[in-house]
């Protein structure tokens, strides 16, 4: 089913990287106000799907070890070896 395929990666990344990833804050509505949007754009143009949006803080997180913390370089190199 097309609807759950799209959570799949999402929710991979949300088990391997807890400390770094709200998979409880992922979205998968379209509002109009992301309508124009590269990945919904992708979707209704070519088919494609599977378009993610990763969003990074500099401040940090409201969850896991870094809650309350500034993100390092480690935090991010960690983030990114999960992805």
């Amino acid at each position: 089913h097309p609807a759950m395929q799209q959570k799949v990666l999402p929710y991979l990344i949300w088990d391997d990287g807890k400390n770094f990833f709200s998979y409880n804050d992922c979205s998968f509505n379209i509002g109009k106000n992301k309508e124009g949007t590269a990945r919904v754009v992708l979707w209704k143009e070519f088919g494609i799907a599977n378009s993610f949006t990763l969003e990074a803080s500099f401040a940090g997180c409201n969850f896991g070890k870094r809650f309350m913390n500034h993100m390092t370089q480690e935090d991010y190199q960690d983030m990114g070896s999960v992805i």
